[in-house]
């Protein structure tokens, strides 16, 4: 297999100062307000392309690709190397579809997709322009052997997108964004069988340069760009730096304290401040989270950023542990404080974990 031909974005430096934590996240929002102030979800931002990886998917440039033309009119025959991928009808050679699938092994499993850009080169169109469809093939297929009959027309019939196929010998690159789709790949949600090419209702043929082209350059290609849950930065749907969102672990870190004579984690208390963006629930406890525990009877309290106690908890998990949640109101974002205490007068010790989603 060749190479992939990758580059990193190099990040801009972040830090977290957390009082006793061993491992802490600086949230961010989860939603952010548009130009005419409507709150917007996070499938709905821009990604931010701080700490990406990018790579070059077209054959004899980096990585593998494998394409081939389907004719409904030589419904047995395998058009694999041929210097053009073919759609819409032709006298002679009837109705055409195409197939290209590119190999994205090299992107890990959980990254984030920023973007994920298809480049098709033009070479020919007779007749006037017309629609071309890119659609989700839901089938597998091998380049040497694929024909019209054997795939079967297994495409998702949505376009994932669509261009325009210029007409009376137009040529040029046609370059249309496939993220959500190069995403689904990546994540495995869906199987990676590649995509079509399809202009069922025009009328005659447009002919695009293949993979077995000369001019390399003008081969298929699939420019994509990711980021990852360990580059150091908050980017992607991640809620804090390298943390959080849909793909990676969850935000937070423990710390861990030992008291006596608290009046209840009133007084004489550790505290360790966190940073709470507003939407953001924490999760917090000795008890309930993994690697959290606590002896004799612990106490905590959640203070918000104007020193007001926001949450209490003294007894959970059906023991003298505790555990509590707060969800933050869309506009309290900031830095909120644990006071970590034991009940009443008494002498206790526990580690605290903490958890952001």
């Amino acid at each position: 297999m060749k190479s992939f031909q990758m580059f990193k974005v190099t990040p801009f430096a972040c830090a977290a100062v957390m009082m006793m934590a061993a491992a802490a996240c600086t949230n961010a929002s989860e939603t952010e307000v548009d130009e005419e102030g409507d709150r917007v979800a996070t499938d709905q931002q821009e990604l931010t392309t701080d700490g990406q990886v990018c790579i070059n998917v077209q054959r004899g440039t980096s990585g593998q690709v494998e394409d081939a033309t389907l004719w409904q009119s030589a419904p047995i025959w395998t058009d694999d190397i041929n210097e053009r991928l073919k759609t819409g009808n032709s006298p002679d050679g009837g109705y055409a579809r195409s197939l290209i699938r590119f190999d994205l092994s090299a992107v890990p499993a959980g990254a984030t997709v920023v973007s994920a850009d298809l480049t098709l080169t033009q070479v020919y169109k007779e007749g006037p322009d017309a629609t071309t469809d890119v659609l989700r093939s839901t089938g597998a297929w091998s380049e040497g052997t694929v024909t019209w009959d054997s795939f079967g027309g297994a495409f998702d019939p949505t376009p994932v997108a669509s261009f325009t196929a210029v007409g009376d010998g137009g040529a040029g690159a046609r370059t249309v964004t496939v993220r959500a789709l190069a995403q689904s790949w990546v994540s495995n949600a869906a199987a990676n069988h590649g995509v079509g090419l399809d202009a069922p209702t025009d009328m005659t043929p447009t002919e695009f340069r293949s993979s077995e082209s000369p001019y390399v350059d003008q081969r298929p290609a699939l420019a994509l760009c990711y980021t990852t849950c360990d580059d150091g930065v908050q980017n992607g749907e991640e809620t804090g730096v390298d943390c959080g969102g849909s793909r990676c672990n969850a935000c937070g870190g423990s710390f861990t304290y030992s008291a006596i004579y608290t009046n209840s984690a009133t007084v004489n208390t550790t505290n360790v401040p966190i940073s709470l963006s507003g939407g953001t629930t924490v999760a917090l406890g000795t008890c309930g989270l993994p690697g959290a525990w606590g002896l004799g009877d612990t106490y905590i309290r959640l203070y918000g950023p104007f020193g007001t106690q926001v949450a209490v908890n003294d007894d959970n998990c059906g023991n003298l542990s505790t555990y509590l949640t707060y969800t933050v109101p869309a506009n309290a974002g900031g830095t909120y404080v644990i006071r970590a205490g034991c009940f009443a007068a008494a002498n206790c010790s526990g580690n605290v974990v903490y958890t952001m989603y």
